[in-house]
């Protein structure tokens, strides 16, 4: 679910009169809001109520608006120039020094109004269009608050970054995309120098993933309960479309009166589920597959109720970033239907683009990639499922296709194309994954390697350092061991690829001897 749904101001636990942007969860699942009998869904909970309070991420609160600072005390340049409300991400990002200074100042208590740094019943501030809602109204007469607490260095630094890589995903809606109708309605307004467009005196900047403005000229619009049915079914009771208005089509409100979330567009809805890592609901009602960005969460055995889940995936899609839109190209190959489909030269930027994941997993920095999984990995859990439980779903999410040889005069051709731009990365890929495993098994676990970490050292050896592979199964249970393994995809993508060899010839490289038997 959206990360930031449901956070409002609640006072902290130990500080009464300060505020925090917090929300109520279900205790035993942090993606579902806490349901109390009789309220709404995120109401605070009755004392025997299966709920919990959860601090939301710094991104849900910070930065705060322009008006909460002493007027000059942020160059209006460091703001958005369409609203003038919140920075302006890219801006800032590209200028080190202007974020520099912005940094200190957004986050020095002393430049913060006075008037609203300690309130009563009698003077709540209004009108401050904090990310995290409304402040809280003092319960009684004489009783005060104070104004949450500002952002730290690091905080207000890693939310910056955090704007910059979602607004980067999908639409660019401060952006607007150069079609037919800007032409058409706004030719005397293009800037091809600066590559912007005048309208309505404000200055947009042109982009290839910006909003396109047929959008709104589609009759008939679309309803509120079309809006609402691409939603998945647990958060459509209490997912409101002026939230997901006000992230997506209403940043340039200001500039299209018209486009109010009264007259939203499908666009918004679809964009919010993929910039959230959320499912889309089809047109029949049917969850279908996910329209997700490309994501290594599962990659490193991290499951989707991990309440961090969120927080690695922002973590290591970060390490993982390339010049790719990933939904794109993701959307793309979930349709492919045989493996051959890759080695199609029509598809051959959606090859390179498996090509560029794989190459780019592969130059990570271990230590790195470390720093991601203590998100996830607080306890000893590491020790008992092991790293390498589940290390190969992002070579599955490519390869989980049907390989049989289709009525197809290219097969060859294609499987020759797929495997000589991939299989190469093969050993590289599997001695990656032993080094994170090893890296970080020895730090959590008193330096001692999970059994399957142990097994696919064992397979890496066999396979690419002798020229027959014997697997001999350590005694301590074969069965129970192997049927372990067995859950990993890894072994179906071993068959896929030595599947490739044969078509292609290639398999007069290893004389395969597995032995199952244990010890001989």
């Amino acid at each position: 679910m959206n990360d930031c749904n449901l956070c409002q101001y609640m006072q902290t636990d130990n500080n009464p009169t300060l505020q925090s942007c917090s929300k109520w969860v279900n205790s035993t699942n942090f993606e579902i809001p806490c349901s109390p009998a009789g309220g709404n869904p995120g109401d605070p909970p009755g004392p025997d109520e299966n709920c919990q309070k959860l601090e939301c991420p710094a991104h849900c609160q910070y930065p705060y608006t322009k008006d909460v600072y002493n007027d000059g005390v942020i160059p209006d340049t460091f703001y958005d120039s369409v609203n003038q409300t919140f920075p302006a991400y890219r801006f800032l990002n590209d200028n080190p020094t202007e974020l520099e200074s912005y940094v200190l100042s957004s986050s020095d208590r002393s430049n913060v109004k006075s008037q609203i740094l300690t309130y009563d019943d009698q003077n709540v501030p209004q009108g401050l269009d904090l990310k995290c809602g409304v402040l809280l109204t003092p319960s009684a007469p004489g009783e005060t608050l104070d104004f949450p607490e500002l952002p730290s260095d690091t905080e207000i630094r890693e939310t910056i970054t955090y704007n910059i890589d979602y607004l980067n995903l999908g639409i660019n809606w401060s952006g607007i995309k150069r079609t037919t109708k800007l032409n058409d309605d706004y030719a005397n307004d293009i800037n091809e120098t600066d590559n912007t467009v005048t309208i309505n005196g404000f200055t947009i900047p042109l982009s290839d993933n910006g909003i396109e403005l047929e959008w709104w000229d589609r009759t008939p619009p679309v309803t509120e309960e079309q809006l609402k049915n691409p939603l998945p079914v647990n958060i459509r009771e209490y997912q409101t479309l002026e939230n997901i208005h006000q992230l997506t089509g209403g940043i340039l409100e200001m500039v299209f009166t018209n486009h109010s979330v009264g007259s939203m567009v499908i666009e918004e809805v679809y964009d919010w589920l993929m910039k959230n890592n959320l499912e889309r609901v089809d047109e029949a009602g049917e969850e279908g597959e996910p329209q997700s960005r490309f994501t290594m969460a599962n990659f490193f055995g991290v499951t989707t109720d991990e309440v961090t889940n969120r927080d690695f995936e922002i973590c290591i899609n970060q390490l993982m970033m390339t010049e790719h839109d990933d939904d794109e190209y993701l959307r793309r190959i979930n349709t492919y239907v045989n493996l051959t489909d890759l080695g199609d030269p029509n598809n051959r930027k959606d090859l390179l683009y498996v090509e560029a994941k794989i190459i780019k997993f592969l130059i990570l920095d271990t230590s790195k990639i470390g720093d991601c999984l203590d998100i996830v990995y607080l306890t000893d859990e590491i020790c008992e499922i092991g790293l390498t439980s589940n290390s190969t779903q992002m070579m599955g999410r490519f390869l989980k296709m049907n390989t049989d040889n289709v009525d197809d005069e290219n097969y060859d051709d294609k499987m020759r194309i797929l495997t000589n731009r991939l299989l190469k990365h093969l050993p590289n890929i599997i001695q990656k994954t032993i080094d994170i495993a090893e890296y970080y098994e020895k730090q959590k676990c008193n330096g001692e390697l999970h059994k399957n970490t142990k097994l696919l050292k064992e397979i890496y050896n066999n396979l690419f350092k002798q020229t027959t592979m014997k697997i001999d199964l350590p005694s301590l249970g074969v069965g129970d061991f192997f049927r372990d393994f067995e859950q990993n995809i890894f072994t179906k993508i071993l068959l896929l690829l030595f599947i490739a060899y044969v078509v292609t010839q290639f398999i007069r490289l290893f004389a395969v001897n597995v032995n199952l038997t244990g010890g001989k």
